[in-house]
């Protein structure tokens, strides 16, 4: 067995559980290399995935040749409160780190190449200024309500938004000629699927890092957080199943508006939309089944180097 190393990861420094005695380096290059230097031969970090400082970490000790799993804070949060741990300090979390990886499946952390990595820090940038436009349209929309206007703020946001335009418009370019480069097989094939445009082709592109970072369709669609939830407990428990909406809320809408467009003129979505209506199950239930099979689809699509066909059975293939 490899000695776990938990990592407990902020902007300065990062606290680290080297075979029982947790110590503190700077979160810098420097730091990174002292702590290479005081790792056992058969180390094997852990940290939660909790941002770009984690990140930045995990890319340098994969470059030094050092195994790194990024697993997910939830899951130590709650493993946590089944030890009724009581304390909570930097320390105490590398600790508690260690002793889940101990007893957890560990997938081993994967580099992002450079153009993909650009790529979602593009798409991390689409996504603010899209909530960004949206809040300024909403607040133009409440001035439109009052009685007495100011022309000044009005005037203000109305130009804001327009320069939101341009620079999404710009970075939206951007982002489609980034994937091009960087799958240019791959990302051609997901826009032949009806229902999938550009914005949701990049999405799912940044998030499995090129289809490479899941084995099956399943574990995105877990990941996404649009597989069931089902509570029920004895006769006193019995609620209404619903999607688990653990995963990624941005690309979860996105994948519900592609779902909209799908069962329309994706020919395997519209028939099995239409088979759950005929069922009677609810139009938001048979949606979110439609983005289950969308995500299936273009997972096949993108593992087995092939292009959408409407009487291809996807099911099978992923």
């Amino acid at each position: 067995m490899p000695h776990y190393i938990g990592i407990d990861i902020s902007k300065v420094y990062f606290d680290a559980d080297i075979v029982g005695k947790v110590m503190r380096f700077k979160n810098t290059d420097t730091g990174y290399d002292a702590f290479v230097k005081a790792l056992p031969i058969d180390a094997y970090c852990v940290m939660e995935s909790t941002g770009n400082y984690g990140y930045r970490l995990a890319t340098a000790l994969v470059h030094s040749g050092v195994s790194v799993a990024m697993v997910n804070p939830l899951s130590v949060k709650r493993f946590g409160q089944m030890h009724l741990r009581r304390t909570k300090t930097d320390r105490s979390d590398a600790r508690l780190i260690t002793d889940f990886a101990k007893i957890a499946p560990l997938s081993p952390f994967v580099v992002q190449s450079n153009a993909l990595n650009e790529l979602q820090q593009l798409t991390t940038a689409l996504k603010q200024l899209i909530k960004q436009r949206a809040a300024l349209r909403n607040q133009l929309e409440a001035l439109a309500q009052l009685p007495h206007r100011s022309t000044g703020a009005i005037e203000a946001i109305t130009s804001t938004i327009k320069h939101l335009d341009k620079t999404i418009k710009g970075l939206e370019k951007k982002t489609h000629e980034h994937a091009m480069m960087e799958c240019p097989e791959i990302y051609p094939s997901l826009l032949t699927i009806p229902g999938i445009g550009k914005r949701t082709a990049i999405a799912l592109l940044t998030i499995t890092n090129g289809f490479k970072r899941f084995e099956r369709a399943k574990e995105l669609v877990a990941y996404l957080g649009v597989c069931p939830r089902i509570a029920q407990s004895g006769s006193s428990l019995a609620a209404q199943g619903h999607i688990c909406k653990l995963g990624l809320a941005y690309e979860r809408s996105l994948l519900y508006m592609c779902a909209m467009s799908a069962v329309r003129w994706n020919n395997p979505c519209k028939v099995f939309f239409s088979r759950l209506i005929s069922r009677g199950k609810p139009k938001m239930v048979a949606l979110l089944a439609v983005v289950n099979k969308l995500i299936r689809q273009a997972f096949a699509i993108a593992t087995q180097h092939t292009v959408f066909q409407h009487n291809y059975n996807f099911a099978l293939a992923s």
